[in-house]
Order: C-alpha cells, then sequence, then structure tokens
C-alpha cells in the first residue's frame, strides 16, 4: 500500500476531484447567482453542459417552485441563522422537463463574507412519482370505502313505492345510483317477470299457450 504524504497533498485539487465524483449535481453561483461551478452531475440532471452554464445566471438554466409553500419562508430563515438549508423542490429544466429534487444550498464564505452559494441536488422524481401513485390509489380506495359506507347507511328502501330514502328526501332509485355513484341507469326486464307478465295477459284474455 502506498504511503500518504501529506506534505504534497494537494486539497484545493483533493476538494475539486471530489466534487467532480460526486453522483449528484453539484452547483456554485456567486453573489449574483452566476453560476461559478457545473459538475458532471449537474449536466446529466439538466442538460446542459459546463461550458454552457458557467457564467450564466441561475433563473437563465431552470426554475423551481417549492412543494410547500411555507419552505420559501423557513430556507430564508434558516440560511439567515445557519447558513444552511435541505428541503424539496420541484426543479423545471430548460427543456420543460420536470424534476423533483432534494436541495441542500449552504452559503459560501470568504474572509466572513457570503462570497455565494453551493447547492447540491439529488434527482428524486422516481420516489416522488411512486408516493404520488400510492397517495392516488389510498384516495380511490377511501373514495369507494366512502360510498360502500353510504350505501350501507343511507339505503332504506320504501316497500310500497321502491323510492330511497337520502337524508330527509324520498327519491327514484334511479336517481339515487345517479347522484351517489354516477350510475348510468337503463331498464330492461327479467325473464321471470316477463313470463308473469305473459300469463297474466293469455289468462286475461282466456287463452292458452302463448305461440312464442
Amino acid at each position: 500500500m502506498p504511503s500518504f504524504d501529506m506534505q504534497n497533498f494537494n486539497l484545493p485539487q483533493f476538494q475539486t476531484e471530489a466534487l467532480r465524483a460526486i453522483k449528484d449535481a453539484v452547483i456554485g453561483v456567486n453573489a449574483k447567482t452566476e453560476v461559478v461551478y457545473w459538475n458532471k452531475g449537474a449536466e446529466m440532471l439538466f442538460g446542459i453542459s459546463a461550458a454552457e452554464a458557467l457564467q450564466e445566471k441561475l433563473d437563465a438554466l431552470y426554475s423551481y417552485e417549492w412543494l410547500d409553500p411555507e419552505d420559501a419562508k423557513r430556507s430564508a430563515e434558516e440560511m439567515a441563522a445557519y447558513g444552511t438549508w435541505r428541503g424539496e423542490t420541484l426543479h423545471t429544466t430548460r427543456a420543460g422537463r420536470k424534476v423533483y429534487v432534494e436541495l441542500t444550498v449552504s452559503n459560501v464564505v470568504q474572509d466572513g463574507e457570503v462570497y455565494g452559494m453551493m447547492a447540491i441536488l439529488r434527482n428524486i422524481t422516481a420516489r416522488i412519482e411512486v408516493e404520488q401513485e400510492k397517495e392516488a390509489m389510498m384516495q380511490k380506495l377511501l373514495s369507494e370505502a366512502k360510498k360502500i359506507s353510504n350505501l350501507q347507511d343511507l339505503l332504506t328502501v320504501c316497500a310500497w313505492s321502491g323510492q330511497v330514502k337520502r337524508g330527509e328526501r324520498w327519491i327514484e332509485m334511479e336517481q339515487f345510483l345517479r347522484e351517489e355513484f354516477g350510475v348510468k341507469i337503463s331498464h330492461g326486464i327479467s325473464p321471470e317477470k316477463a313470463e308473469e307478465l305473459r300469463r297474466e295477459f293469455f289468462k286475461g284474455r282466456g287463452g292458452g299457450q302463448s305461440e312464442f
């Protein structure tokens, strides 16, 4: 194993290489929000090369929005108090692609003054989309469960008229199904009822069996 020579250790070069090795997007800006650092991860995430990004204003490369509106206030307070903030945001690339990111941003201080900011952005789009799908599925299940609960609680049927009691109203079954479940109603006749009506018809006429 090679020995480590601390005297010849180049810290700035090591830091530069370490930043290059990070797969997440790493972006540095100066006090004017002009890009001064844009690693390979940022190139991959936003589809913009470092040569294109350097010296550009950050808002010319992408836009972002808060997932939680309260984060706008929280981030400003934490940056002022601690010089760093971590949260989740939705970024829109220059090409219009939506990307959810976990963002860690910190002030860069030189000689006691804030020179700019350094941000690490991790793509969490796949995770957010799975969570959104789960939430949509859960809401659908809750909606269906509510419909079933309402049906059990409210389905009081008049034995004479066939109407359904809904709150203080008595309405036709067809109307209840339309209002409660959005069901489209069509009418028909069951074979048993059709046979019963046929027999009543011919009985009333004094006839025998139908030819049909």
